[in-house]
Formats: structure tokens, sequence, C-alpha cells
């Protein structure tokens, strides 16, 4: 009972002081909201240095099979796109290396 009433004021204290410091609502501001930029800046490079199209091909792991476990989401960006992308980091290019680096192994069938 004493550890009830523990709470119940030390919720009602902090719901007090809650109350003093958030009272005032949205304070409009429209000029600062205007300096905020549109967009991001680009900061380390431009587009249009790109190339066409490129391949990450090379550093796919093989496409194995999640089974009955329905992850095919979290298969395709976890096990793929993570192990892609560790493959290019590492510049591996051979498939056993690439096979053997997967994430999320366990789950293969």
């Amino acid at each position: 009972m004493k550890r009830t009433v523990l709470l119940t004021a030390i919720l009602l204290y902090g719901i007090s002081m809650a109350a003093q410091n958030y009272y005032l609502g949205l304070i409009e501001d429209q000029e600062a909201y205007r300096s905020i930029p549109q967009k991001a800046p680009l900061l380390t490079r431009e587009y249009t240095t790109l190339p066409v199209r490129h391949s990450l091909q090379q550093y796919c792991p093989t496409p194995q099979n999640q089974g009955a476990y329905g992850t095919c989401t979290s298969w395709a960006s976890a096990y793929a796109a993570r192990t892609i992308a560790e493959a290019v980091n590492n510049q591996w290019t051979d498939k056993r290396v690439i096979d053997s680096e997967t994430f999320f192994t366990t789950f293969c069938l």
C-alpha cells in the first residue's frame, strides 16, 4: 500500500512538473520556419558524375532458401544487402568467400 501511494505521488509530481514546462504549445515563428533549408545540401559529390548503370552482381551472395519462415523482406534486406555492402567494402569477388561471410546464414535450409 505504501508503495502504491509513493508511486502515485511520484507520478502526480512528474505530471505537474511537465505541465509547468510545456503549457504553451506551438509558438509559431514564420521567419524561423522559412529559414530551414528545403533540402539537404549536397556535400560530398555531384550526381552528374555517376555512371549510367552499374552492377553489384559480382558482390552478390548465392541465393538461399529461407524455407517456411516467411522472411522474404528481412532475407533480402539483411542477408543480401548487408552481405553485398560487406563484399564491396572488403573487395570480395570470390563467390566462395562471399557465401562464407554472408549474414544470417542460420536461416538457410
